[in-house]
């Protein structure tokens, strides 16, 4: 499934920079303010960047496969 390029880079964003940038900031003022959650939090925000960017990861092979961008080794 091809998603169109502002969708992927939002994603991208959100999923390389954002989340993660979200995950400190949250994890660092929570052992600072005694937020609730400290480690929960940002392990979950975490496994979603993650999860999108291994999603993306695969799109964008797939993207790459389907429009013969990749060169294939001969064998």
């Amino acid at each position: 499934m091809e998603i169109n390029k502002k969708a992927y880079d939002v994603l991208a964003w959100l999923g390389r920079i954002g989340l993660p940038a979200l995950s400190v900031l949250y994890a660092t003022l929570g052992k600072i303010w005694s937020l609730p959650y400290t480690e929960q939090i940002p392990l979950t925000i975490t496994a979603v960047a993650v999860f999108i960017n291994a999603l993306l990861g695969i799109n964008s092979k797939q993207y790459f496969e389907e429009h013969d961008i990749v060169k294939k080794e001969e064998e």
